[in-house]
């Protein structure tokens, strides 16, 4: 399908107290978001390991997780953002750092690990942040970040919509689709579809 489905990605560097914005991705209409890549980024992990001027490093019983809150419509996310809550969302958790074992030594995620969304159920806008256990008395100490690849979306396909090369039978009990967004992909790039039936 050559059908813009991608609204938009929204990132934001730094974390702002009280910023109404949060990274998000935004679609077109209502889809299950099926799966996306995630990981640590070097920095994080120095501050994991060693901390820093603003952070104690992980010690046993800490954790840093990102959290993804699920709307089914985007109306309600505006509703949950002037009231300050996530009433109306849907949650999926992801757990970036697990503690420390008894040397120190940090068990994080050092690698790309799949994180399935499809908890979510059907979403038209999906919201990201971090929580963690470390607070420096002025909240989350520890850098708010993550990578995330591969974001794949399930949509409906007519049957005439599905390429012959790519038709696989017996893995869902209908016709779905799921489109891989690349890392830092724009509204109108993507790259890498799959299709099965």
């Amino acid at each position: 399908p050559n059908e813009l489905f991608l609204k938009g990605i929204q990132h934001q560097i730094f974390e702002i107290p009280n910023s109404p914005s949060t990274p998000s991705i935004a679609l077109e209409e209502r889809h299950i978001i099926d799966h996306m890549y995630v990981a640590n980024n070097v920095y994080a992990m120095g501050c994991y390991a060693a901390g820093n001027f603003l952070t104690e490093a992980i010690g046993q019983d800490d954790y840093m997780k990102i959290v993804a809150y699920g709307y089914y419509d985007a109306s309600d996310y505006e509703t949950d953002k002037s009231n300050n809550c996530r009433d109306n969302a849907t949650t999926s958790e992801f757990y970036l750092v697990q503690g420390a074992d008894a040397e120190g030594n940090v068990l994080a995620v050092v690698d790309w690990a799949k994180w399935d969304l499809t908890e979510l159920g059907e979403v038209e806008l999906v919201e990201f942040n971090m929580e963690g256990s470390n607070d420096n008395g002025f909240g989350l100490s520890q850098p708010a970040y993550f990578a995330y690849d591969d974001v794949a979306v399930r949509f409906e396909l007519d049957e005439a919509d599905i390429p012959e090369t790519f038709t696989r039978d017996g893995l869902t009990d209908g016709k779905y689709g799921t489109i891989c967004l690349p890392r830092g992909a724009q509204v109108s790039a993507c790259t890498g579809a799959e299709f099965y039936k």
